[in-house]
């Protein structure tokens, strides 16, 4: 069964949060501006992806500017779902190896 990328994304944000069983939901916010630019971006993948004219193949800088600025949004949101699982995981572990992650954790994030 095809599922459009945008309804992808989200259910993947809605699965995730709930069989991580996170206290707090994390999930794409479909009446935000930087989802609507998602779908906008999605709009000019497909007309690239599937062209009818000539000129539905050229791409403009403010379009490779959305793809970029899309690509780190879209990874802002997933870094946060893991850093919510990692928080997640931490309070259920005794205080000595807590720290130890949190403090390997703070190195890999810098």
């Amino acid at each position: 069964m095809f599922i459009p990328i945008h309804d992808n994304v989200v259910k993947t944000f809605k699965l995730a949060s709930k069989i991580w069983e996170l206290t707090e939901y994390l999930s794409i916010n479909k009446d935000g501006q930087e989802y609507r630019r998602f779908l906008r971006a999605k709009e000019i993948r497909n007309r690239l992806t599937h062209p009818r004219t000539y000129y539905d193949i050229q791409i403009t800088s403010y379009e490779i500017g959305l793809f970029a600025h899309i690509f780190k949004w879209i990874r802002s949101e997933f870094v946060s779902l893991i850093k919510e699982k990692n928080e997640n995981i931490i309070q259920t572990l005794p205080k000595e190896v807590a720290d130890g992650l949190k403090a390997a954790l703070k190195v890999i994030n810098e």
